[in-house]
């Protein structure tokens, strides 16, 4: 496996933001257990990946997101939504 610098640089910065959280005994917002910011729903993705921009570690989880091998393909990163969507003609 070839290793990626980006992404090994966005995986360590996401890594360290949140064990800096954890070390404040505060979590991100996306971690209450609900699952909203995976929901198979677009629109339950979409009126939660506001709730980021108020996250002090969006960005990196958006760096994190954007660099990811394999590629991130479902879920809410940073206030983006990184799901795949298909669309099929008839």
């Amino acid at each position: 496996m070839i290793s990626d610098p980006a992404a090994d640089a966005a995986l360590r910065g996401l890594s360290s933001a949140l064990l800096g959280l954890l070390e404040h005994d505060v979590r991100p917002l996306c971690a209450d257990g609900t699952g909203r910011w995976i929901d198979d729903s677009a629109s339950v993705r979409a009126k939660v990946a506001p709730v980021c921009d108020d996250c002090e570690i969006s960005p990196r989880c958006r760096a994190f997101a954007s660099s990811a091998r394999p590629r991130i393909t479902h879920g809410i990163f940073g206030g983006h939504d990184f799901t795949v969507t298909t669309r099929t003609t008839t």
